[in-house]
C-alpha cells in the first residue's frame, strides 16, 4: 500500500503546481512506513511476553501441584565450614512455603492458632503444622544443635514460637528461591 500512495505522490509531484500535494503524500507513505515497521516490532514484542506469560503459567501450574518442598539447610556459619549444607524434604507444598515466610518475615506470629485451620480460612491443615513445626525445631537429625525456632513458653507450645537467627536465614533463602516464578 505505501507503495500505491508513493507513485501516486510522483504522478503528483511532476504536475506543475500541484507538486506540494506529491510531496505531501510522499511523507504521507514515509509515515505509513514508520507505522507498519513500529506495529510490526510491537507485535513481535508483545508476541514475546505472550510466550513468557505462558512459559510462567505453566512453571506456577507445576509447582501448585508440588507437594513436597525440597529445603536447603545452610550450616557454614553455626559450623565454621565453608559451604556446608544439609537438604530436607518438607511435605509441604513449595507456594505455601512461599506465603509462610513472607507472612511470618512481614511479623506474623509463630503460633498455631495463627495458621490453623484451613477451614478457617489458614494457611495450614492442622497436619502440616505439626510437620512443619517437627521439622522447624530439629531441621536435621546429624546436627541437632541447629533450630530455627524455640519455644517461647517452655511449658506451653500453644503460645508459639520466636525465631532464631537460622531460621531468619532459612526464611529469606525460601523467599528468594521461590520469588523466581512469580508472587503467589
Amino acid at each position: 500500500m505505501p507503495t500505491i500512495i508513493a507513485i501516486v505522490g510522483g504522478i503528483f509531484a511532476h504536475i506543475p503546481t500541484w507538486e506540494w500535494v506529491g510531496y505531501l503524500i510522499y511523507v504521507v507513505a514515509g509515515a505509513e512506513v514508520f507505522f507498519l515497521l513500529y506495529s510490526a516490532v510491537k507485535d513481535k514484542q508483545l508476541d514475546r511476553i505472550r510466550e513468557e506469560h505462558e512459559h510462567y503459567a505453566t512453571i506456577i501450574t507445576l509447582d501448585a501441584a508440588k507437594t513436597t518442598t525440597k529445603v536447603i539447610i545452610d550450616r557454614t556459619a553455626i559450623e565454621g565450614n565453608l559451604l556446608s549444607q544439609s537438604f530436607a524434604t518438607l511435605h509441604i507444598a513449595p507456594s505455601k512455603m512461599k506465603v509462610f515466610a513472607d507472612q511470618s518475615l512481614g511479623g506474623k506470629k509463630l503460633a498455631i492458632r495463627e495458621w490453623t485451620p484451613i477451614k478457617d480460612g489458614k494457611l495450614f491443615s492442622d497436619g502440616e503444622w505439626r510437620r512443619l513445626i517437627t521439622f522447624m525445631k530439629q531441621p536435621t537429625p546429624e546436627a541437632t544443635e541447629i533450630k530455627f525456632i524455640e519455644q517461647i513458653s517452655p511449658n506451653d507450645e500453644r503460645k508459639g514460637f520466636e525465631w532464631t537467627i537460622a531460621g531468619h536465614k532459612w526464611l529469606e533463602n525460601i523467599v528468594n528461591i521461590y520469588s523466581v516464578y512469580a508472587p503467589l
